[in-house]
């Protein structure tokens, strides 16, 4: 009866202190200058027009009290029997593709801060990183706290050129049945964010070239304007014309 009574309260204490909704969840997104990180969003711009120093991010987000990866404060022994913080990035690799109209991509760079490139790795359409841990003065990217449950770390910047005509989606993704993104505690957050009940998410962002007026249409409207205007410049003498012969 005793043990029956122990094990009733221990399974008890389990499910209550379990919580019901936890997860991570980690995004590879988007960050236009001047705007929050995107999930799958559409920017309308001029055709051909270029956004600069565009944002690659990587953000977790920790839902039902889930204890985060990223804020892990404690230390991990490392090479020499120096600590390393358990929670900073120690390896990643992103990859950004486009498809749809003729929008084009350019200077796709690292972020290479507390380590280095991973060799052979990065080039014009790949970001690669490794840490190698505080005994070679490489400890990793600390994750910035932006709300209640949610860190990001920056990946990298590019630049996006928006298409001629229609419209073009440049994603942002890790290698499928990989662990691209690796803290000094965590083998593979892909894997980490699916065992909690989470996913790991590749973002996308579209850039859609906005119809711009034909010559014709332009002229159109300017010699509609100075119609308008030449009318109304005619009632106002008219009316004047009037109250003074009055």
């Amino acid at each position: 009866m005793t043990k029956f009574l122990l094990l009733s309260m221990l399974f008890s204490f389990a499910f209550v202190t379990m919580p019901a909704n936890a997860a991570i969840v980690f995004d590879l997104a988007f960050r236009a200058p001047g705007r929050s990180a995107s999930f799958d969003q559409t920017i309308s711009l001029n055709p051909s027009d270029v956004i600069t120093g565009i944002e690659l991010v990587l953000i977790e987000t920790v839902t039902g009290g889930t204890q985060s990866i990223f804020g892990d404060d404690t230390n991990m022994m490392g090479a020499g029997g120096i600590n390393n913080r358990s929670g900073n990035l120690s390896s990643y690799r992103a990859d950004l593709t486009v498809s749809g109209s003729d929008g084009s991509f350019a200077n796709l760079t690292a972020n290479l801060s507390g380590g280095n490139e991973q060799f052979g790795t990065n080039d014009a359409d790949t970001v690669a990183y490794w840490s190698l841990g505080n005994f070679f003065g490489q400890p990793g990217i600390l994750a910035a706290e932006t709300g209640v449950g949610m860190r990001e770390i920056v990946l990298g910047t590019v630049d996006l050129t928006a298409p001629s005509f229609d419209a073009t989606t440049f994603l942002v993704s890790d290698v499928a049945g990989r662990s691209d993104f690796t803290t000094f505690s965590t083998g593979s957050l892909e894997q980490a964010a699916i065992e909690s009940g989470g996913s790991f998410n590749s973002r996308s962002l579209t850039l859609n070239a906005a119809a711009v007026p034909e010559p014709s249409s332009v002229l159109l409207l300017a010699i509609g304007g100075i119609a308008i205007t030449l009318r109304r410049r005619r009632s106002k003498r008219g009316a004047s014309t009037l109250i003074n012969a009055g």
